[in-house]
């Protein structure tokens, strides 16, 4: 079975590592990111006429603060992707809408939510401290009030582990894959922390999108490729299909 080395943060890497399991894969899980909660104050909901969520983490870490409203889930909720979306439903939004695709989409579903709904309220986007795409302002260029609060961070991990060390030396590990800039970011960082460069040319590098592929270029890695679609299963699908080449 191939290694394949997960570098997203958790507990999303330990859903990824069963996913893997029942794929035939063997998983090895090296988060390079720490996902935490930030030091905000939450405002009235009454205040806004939608939520925004970029991330399904920000969902989460909405319903964890000391301040949550069950005021929020009234709320619409302009969801970037069907998984954010599925996020919220599942914790309780009732009119969550997915853009099913970028911050791009997103931009056109809050421009027709406007449009629609010709609020005098802001929009409360609930964001990470580090974006890679300036949504608040393309909302501004749109004239569409907005309201932007930093609700959880990512920190980058300080060290791999040794056993994955070594698994990337004993050449265990066949694919290494990207779900995030952010993450992909860490790892370079990280690989030439642990003088890694030259014990990548056996291992793909696999990721969600080509800008995120970006990120991870300058390694010397065997083959860098990016998926279909921008989501997990995008991913996974490129991952079969480029193992089912190798056997």
């Amino acid at each position: 079975m191939s290694g394949v080395l997960i570098t997203r943060p958790n507990p999303a890497a330990q859903q990824t590592a069963r996913d893997l399991q029942e794929m035939g894969f063997t998983p090895y899980s090296a988060p390079t990111l720490k996902i935490e909660p930030y030091d905000c104050t939450l405002p009235e909901a009454s205040r806004y006429a939608a939520l925004i969520f970029t991330s399904a983490q920000a969902i989460k870490h909405l319903m964890a603060h000391p301040q949550f409203s069950p005021t929020y889930l009234s709320l619409p909720a302009l969801c970037v992707g069907d998984k954010t979306q599925s996020t919220a439903i599942k914790h309780g939004f009732t009119r969550a809408r997915s853009a099913s695709g970028n911050a791009h989409d997103l931009l056109a579903l809050i421009k027709l939510h406007h449009a629609e709904n010709a609020p005098n309220l802001p929009y409360l986007y609930l964001r990470g401290k580090n974006t890679s795409q300036p949504l608040e302002e393309w909302m501004n260029a749109e004239n569409i009030k907005n309201h932007s609060i930093i609700i959880y961070q990512a920190t980058p991990t300080e060290t791999l582990e040794q056993p994955i060390i070594q698994a990337i030396k004993d050449q265990k590990i066949s694919y290494v894959l990207f779900f995030s800039g952010r993450s992909a970011e860490s790892f370079v960082t990280l690989v030439k922390k642990h003088t890694l460069q030259n014990n990548l040319s056996h291992i793909k590098a696999l990721s969600i999108s080509n800008s995120v592929l970006g990120y991870v270029q300058e390694l010397g890695w065997e083959r860098t490729l990016h998926a279909d679609t921008p989501d997990k299963q995008g991913l996974y699908d490129l991952l079969q299909r480029d193992n089912l080449k190798a056997l």
